[in-house]
């Protein structure tokens, strides 16, 4: 709930919210203890345009959090907090004959595209139509706890808040690991 002047930002208004509506989606489990976190975040959004709400989410598939996402539309993005589901994609690797497998966000953004598991292994590895995202999506996730570091998350967003207000800066500096597929992209235009 937003304190009494701030009362009117708690209906969504497409005037009072011109980015629309985003979701910020948290580990069940995790959330009583970063609520307070996730409390000011989304009025720091409702302060720059998005009528953001916040679900626990305990447990379930790539697939039901997918469906949840669609089941909410119309939405721009969902922010996604804590442990939550990860979709996964295989490919050929073109470099050793192998597959590579990764994380693929771009499943839950793409909210209209055929993703297809052919092997059933669990890991998608066709993308038939529609390729193309309808929302955009970030991940919090730690690399302590499972994912599910609260200190840490808590960390997070007090400096988000704080840089939202501007009163912390940013670095005009950055560090990128390039993997051995990348070496040909040099400093990966982090000179820009």
């Amino acid at each position: 709930t937003f304190a009494a002047d701030l009362k009117y930002l708690q209906t969504y208004s497409r005037v009072l919210f011109p980015k629309g509506r985003m979701l910020v989606l948290v580990n069940f489990d995790r959330y009583p203890s970063i609520k307070g976190s996730i409390d000011q975040y989304i009025k720091d959004v409702a302060q720059e345009g998005y009528f953001a709400t916040a679900y626990r989410l305990k447990g379930g598939t790539p697939a039901e959090v997918r469906h949840f996402i669609i089941g909410k539309k119309p939405v721009v993005g969902a922010l996604m907090v804590g442990r939550l589901p990860t979709a996964w994609f295989e490919m050929d690797d073109d470099f050793n004959g192998s597959k590579s497998e990764f994380p693929c966000d771009l499943y839950f953004m793409d909210l209209n595209g055929g993703w297809t598991d052919p092997d059933n292994d669990g890991k998608f590895s066709g993308h038939t139509t529609n390729v193309a995202p309808e929302i955009w999506v970030g991940r919090l996730w730690t690399p302590t706890a499972n994912g599910n570091d609260a200190a840490l998350l808590n960390n997070y967003f007090a400096r988000n808040h704080l840089y939202r207000k501007g009163r912390f800066g940013y670095s005009d500096r950055a560090l990128a690991y390039v993997d051995d597929d990348w070496v040909g992209f040099g400093d990966c235009a982090l000179d820009s």
